[in-house]
């Protein structure tokens, strides 16, 4: 995994994790209430954060070869 993936896998899991104890203290249930959820939470930002990496690859390359097919036309 580059050091950029693991960076948003990071990120990710942590978002997930504070996302899951933002919404249980608002809903006033002691913070670290079923923790599986937080496990749940967690491992979805991580997906989500690798997956935002991965997506931003497939545009530049995608935008690359575009930018590469109208300039060989002109």
């Amino acid at each position: 995994m580059a050091p950029t993936a693991a960076t948003a896998a990071l990120f990710g899991g942590t978002l997930g994790f504070l996302t899951q104890m933002y919404s249980n203290a608002v809903r006033k249930l002691p913070v670290l209430k079923n923790p599986w959820e937080h496990g749940v939470a967690s491992i979805l930002g991580a997906g989500f954060g690798v997956g935002v990496i991965h997506y931003e690859d497939k545009l530049k390359k995608y935008i690359e070869e575009t930018t590469h097919a109208r300039s060989s036309s002109r």
